[in-house]
């Protein structure tokens, strides 16, 4: 890919090289939480890394939701759900 950045005060052209393809991923997650204990839970993740690799990219989420949990149910919308409560989803 080329970037071409054109300055119109100098009227200069400056090309940027990138010898890689560039990525955009959008990706929807869906989490479900349940607590017997505490009805007044919280649901909250994050994202502890995203890795690419040879056509894939491996995301290891983080669950951060306050309360006494009891079940985790995660969708990533790749077919593979999870009830881990700290999962990781492979997309192809």
């Amino acid at each position: 890919m080329t970037l071409i950045i054109l300055s119109f005060l100098s009227h200069k052209r400056f090309s940027l090289l990138k010898s890689k393809p560039l990525h955009l991923f959008l990706i929807l997650v869906a989490m479900l939480i349940s607590s017997s204990a505490n009805p007044q839970v919280s649901a909250d993740f994050t994202t502890l890394s995203a890795t690419i690799g040879c056509g894939s990219l491996v995301v290891e989420f983080q669950d951060l939701s306050i309360g006494s949990l009891d079940t985790w149910l995660w969708g990533f919308g790749n077919g593979n759900p999870s009830t881990l409560n700290n999962p990781t989803a492979i997309y192809i």
